[in-house]
């Protein structure tokens, strides 16, 4: 289980992600806008269903700023395409 510091955590750092992306790529910002995040502890990584995103507290938790910016507009790829 999940302590409530950590899921505040995790959504922060996400947070901070999205913004970060609009001012870089909007674009892809603004479309993640629309996702809905979702920690699963059994996850290895990050996938998506196009309309959630879905992935490991742990993996999120091991990403510098640019890697996590990399991998959620790898994740809007895909349900891009």
């Amino acid at each position: 289980m999940m302590t409530e510091q950590r899921k505040r955590r995790l959504k922060a750092k996400i947070q901070a992600s999205r913004g970060r992306l609009m001012q870089s790529h909007t674009f892809f910002a603004l479309l993640l806008m629309y996702l809905k995040f979702v920690a699963v502890k059994d996850m290895k990584k990050i996938s998506t269903n196009g309309r959630c995103i879905y992935f490991s507290p742990d993996f999120i938790d091991k990403l510098y700023e640019p890697e996590l910016d990399y991998i959620l507009c790898h994740q809007i790829m895909h349900i891009i395409y």
